[in-house]
């Protein structure tokens, strides 16, 4: 079969005349083939029929484009990932399926050692840069060619090493096919797709490639890089000679932050001369560091101050370092090389350059006298930056896919790229995304994930192009004009959104197998990631200087939206609730705690938000015996954490003993015991920091046994006349009970019969719940026979209504008032989303019941913290919240209760005024229209 396809004569190869048909027959064959063992993938393992048939009808294919089409369609076909294949966690448990998943492996390796070849990449990125030029419409033949070459690219550059190296500085697969595509103008058609408007299921691809070009590149390897870039620039730009020669010379002379000319020769040259300049440099230890602390610190008062001159200090020592190698981007001769190191072969040269101008200095002359350096302001350095940029920019956006001619230089191909020598091409490629495509990509991508209803895409693409890249653009302080779609209210909301989905996930773990695990948690880390990088940057472009009034002014507007925003705040609170460190990492901690830092001090600055009592209820919250636990775990390292990480642990430490006064919720062993020890080891303590220790010591040693330690709300029990002396005898007296017709009224008469008379049935069922006596099953069926008003509805014929009123008056008699309160606000957040949809709206709208309206699914009822949590946990509430008419967690499968999506706002609205006053801060919507509808059937609402 796979010789129908074609064959070589002499040095071409031609398509057989049946070769379409051959190549539908395998696509439907790969499509109905075994989806366990994969027989017929597996045969084409042994038929090598990629590299004898397949590649070379790729390449030679030309003018007919039927079997170009198809040939691409089947290479994407053929490189899907094992993982997309086979359920890997189940196959490598069985002989059989470790042989399939092992033969599945050596066909994409195969492949990917295919497309070493030069001739295999161009020939995909002409075809790309072909259907751009004929143009690419929505639902087109052009658009699903496009979306397979771009899905092959992707698929190629997914797969693993077949023979990983031990060296860091030996050439992978992966660093030659990346050369192989840069050094084919591959950045400029990926730029080029990434700004397009037309939107498709490509962008997605597009996406997918540069996480994976930058899959294996450390972000602070890229900080460095680009600082380089940037201190050379200037120092070329500082010269009027410099900055109008556009082309020098030599090829050692040119500005790799300019724009390469259209001349593959040019920019063949360049790349050689990008992997020869910079083999001498390498990234310092002391980089591989938390990178967001080192970018801004997060402490406050006199530790701020400490921390901030020990970071200018390193960031002095940094920059030093850079101007001592004297290297820029154009290939300079760094100091401490010989001439024969620094200088270009001359054997490697054209005559034409051989032969030197009159004026021009002898090749060996390495140190050039120079003029006395022109000391610039910082003004005068930001206008040369932003004119590079800009430049830079101008120069990308006239180049035009179709008019380049993309020559092979041999030397080039026969390079054997490094590490470094990738790096600096994806600093280059950085650059130049930045300017042109980064904003683009980011909210299209937003937006296809919002319409995405099936899930099919991953959204992590989201949160990791925010977290890796907006570091760089504040580093190159590119305006805030060029970022606003990252910098913005919808790409928080959207981050927001995605955790609490992320959230809920996690409380459903133990309906997910291992094998997904550590991708929902990293997708958890990375929405923390974003989160703290977007707070970042604000912060980082409020205190400039360059930007606009007008940026200003928008900048500002964000700041009050995003701290006045309830649900980005609970979110923080939520995760570290949740926080398990045997399940998730201690680097998701320190983002969790510093993101959480940096937010509280986004919520101080903020002029807006002063006197309005957001920073104490949020702060309030911390004073849960259970996030402080959170701070103490992350306290025992604390040797390991360093300054700006300790701060932020002390800094919330500080605001729950003092402002919060809830001391009791620092007396745990582990925060005591980490206490003692820093104390005793850390001579050197910032005076803060000694002062809270010394205070919390003295007082825990102070109360002794006596302390009477505060017990938050969340650990309230339904009953709370349960004494030690009551729960001992409860099993004894179930299992003498267990066998009789009414085993719960046998108990009660049992604890008469010793003298206790204040036990209730439902308190007993509950109790016995909590003493694992009972499981669930158990539980549910007592609950059944005897439910809580079943004797009052008996006696006074109470309604539904009642039945409400009776629970909610137990609920606040048990000192749940804050419960009702977060209901309320649950369902006018609700309300105030619904009605966004239709009509124009006061405030910001919260970011989860917004995205899950505009899905159009049933809003969830999320326990923030500690005690909302425990609440989900109370029967008498889960019997209030069905009764109201919410989907309980039982009935839905989910992990969160929900408002059921039939319910309108009017319902939503009434109801919450039904519970109890509401504040009129609270209602950010017209309510006059609301207010006079009646809903008599709430409780028939549900779905």
């Amino acid at each position: 079969m796979f010789a129908s396809l074609g064959c070589q004569v002499g040095d071409q190869y031609v398509a057989h005349p049946n070769c379409q048909v051959t190549l539908d027959h395998i696509m439907k064959k790969l499509c109905q083939e075994d989806r366990t063992l994969r027989t017929f993938r597996r045969a084409i393992v042994f038929s090598n029929l990629i590299k004898k048939d397949l590649m070379q009808l790729l390449i030679a294919m030309k003018d007919n484009r039927i079997i170009i089409d198809k040939t691409v369609k089947l290479f994407a076909e053929l490189t899907t990932p094992v993982e997309s294949l086979l359920l890997i966690d189940v196959m490598s448990k069985s002989d059989a399926g470790r042989s399939t998943i092992i033969e599945l492996n050596w066909l994409l390796y195969s492949a990917k050692e295919s497309f070493l070849e030069p001739k295999a990449t161009r020939r995909i990125v002409d075809i790309i840069r072909m259907l751009l030029d004929e143009g690419v419409e929505p639902n087109s033949a052009n658009e699903d060619t496009l979306t397979d070459c771009i899905s092959l690219l992707r698929n190629i550059l997914h797969v693993p090493e077949s023979r990983p190296t031990s060296n860091g500085n030996s050439t992978s697969y992966q660093n030659r096919l990346i050369w192989n595509l840069f050094s084919q103008n591959f950045d400029k058609v990926l730029i080029n797709l990434a700004t397009r408007k037309l939107s498709g299921k490509w962008k997605i691809g597009v996406v997918q490639l540069i996480v994976l070009l930058y899959k294996d590149q450390q972000e602070i390897v890229l900080q460095k890089l680009l600082n380089q870039w940037w201190e050379a620039s200037m120092i070329s730009d500082s010269s009027e000679d410099n900055e109008s020669n556009t082309s020098p010379p030599d090829h050692y002379s040119r500005t790799s932050g300019e724009p390469t000319s259209d001349s593959s020769d040019t920019s063949m040259t360049d790349m050689n001369g990008v992997s020869e300049q910079h083999k001498t440099i390498k990234c310092s230890p002391s980089h591989k560091k938390h990178p967001g602390l080192a970018r801004k610190p997060f402490n406050r008062g006199n530790s701020l101050k400490k921390i901030e001159t020990l970071e200018r200090e390193t960031k002095h020592q940094e920059r030093s370092s850079y101007t001592a190698l004297k290297t820029t981007d154009s290939g300079c001769d760094t100091l401490g090389e010989t001439p024969e190191s620094a200088s270009t072969s001359s054997n490697d040269e054209s005559p034409e350059r051989k032969a030197k101008p009159v004026h021009q200095k002898p090749g060996n002359m390495i140190h050039k006298p120079r003029k006395a350096k022109q000391i610039l302001s910082a003004e005068e350095l930001r206008e040369l930056k932003m004119k590079k940029l800009h430049r830079r920019a101008l120069n990308h956006s006239s180049l035009s896919t179709c008019s380049r001619h993309y020559a092979v230089n041999l030397n080039l191909q026969q390079h054997n790229p490094t590490n470094e020598d990738i790096s600096h091409i994806l600093k280059e490629f950085t650059v130049d995304f930045l300017i042109s495509a980064y904003a683009c990509i980011v909210e299209e991508l937003r937006r296809q994930l919002v319409d995405n209803r099936d899930d099919l895409i991953d959204s992590s693409h989201f949160s990791w192009l925010i977290t890796y890249f907006l570091k760089f653009a504040i580093q190159l302080e590119l305006d805030y004009e060029s970022i606003r779609p990252v910098l913005s209210r919808d790409a928080v909301t959207f981050l927001v959104y995605q955790g609490v989905f992320l959230c809920e996930q996690f409380e459903n773990s133990h309906l997910h197998s291992d094998f997904d695990k550590a991708s929902r948690l990293r997708k958890q880390h990375l929405v923390v990631t974003a989160i703290r990088e977007v707070l970042l940057a604000l912060n980082s472009y409020l205190n400039v200087c360059y930007i606009t009034k007008e940026s200003k002014q928008l900048l500002s507007q964000l700041q009050s939206e995003l701290c006045g925003m309830e649900d980005l705040r609970n979110l923080l609170v939520m995760m570290l609730r949740q926080f398990n460190p045997n399940v998730h990492c201690r680097s998701y901690l320190i983002d969790l705690i510093c993101t959480n830092h940096i937010l509280i001090d986004t919520i101080d600055k903020c002029p807006s938000l002063k006197d309005s009592g957001v920073m104490f209820y949020h702060l309030k919250q911390f004073t849960a015996i259970d996030l402080m636990k959170q701070y103490g775990h992350l306290l025992e390292f604390y040797q390991e954490n360093g300054t700006a990480i300790n701060d932020c642990i002390f800094n919330m430490m500080h605001h729950v003993v003092g402002d919060l006064d809830s001391l009791s919720s620092l007396f745990q062993p582990c925060i005591i015991k980490s206490f003692t020890l820093i104390y005793e080891n850390s001579p050197q303590l910032l005076e803060d920091w000694s002062d809270l220790i010394e205070y919390v010591i003295h007082q825990f040693i102070k109360s002794t046994k006596s302390v009477k330690t505060e017990k938050p709300k969340n650990n309230v029990e339904v009953n709370r006349e349960w004494s030690r002396e009551d729960c001992d005898p409860l099993f004894w007296y179930f299992v003498q009970s267990a066998n009789s017709n009414d085993p719960i009224g046998s108990i009660l008469q049992l604890y008469a019969d010793s003298g206790v008379q204040n036990k209730t049935r439902i308190g007993l069922i509950e109790q016995l719940l909590k003493q694992d006596i009972i499981c669930d099953t158990q539980f549910n069926e007592l609950m059944a026979k005897e439910p809580i008003v079943t004797v009052e509805r008996e006696r006074a014929k109470v309604n539904v209504q009642q039945e409400v009123e009776y629970l909610k008056d137990q609920l606040l008699n048990e000192g749940m008032e804050s419960l009702i309160t977060w209901l309320q606000k649950e369902l006018l957040k609700a309300c105030h989303a619904k009605l966004s949809l239709v009509q124009e709206t006061e405030g910001v709208v919260e970011p989860s019941p917004f995205y899950y309206a505009i899905k159009d699914e049933a809003m969830p009822i999320i326990p923030w913290n500690c005690e909302q949590y425990s609440a989900m946990q109370n029967h008498v509430f889960l019997l209030f919240l069905h009764k109201l008419g919410f989907a309980l967690p039982a009935d839905t499968g989910h992990s969160f209760a929900r408002i059921p999506k039939t319910w309108s706002p009017a319902i939503m609205f009434n109801l919450a005024m039904k519970l109890g006053p509401v504040p009129e801060g609270w209602i950010k919507f017209d309510a006059s229209e609301l207010r006079d509808h009646e809903n008599n059937d709430i409780e028939d609402g549900s779905t």
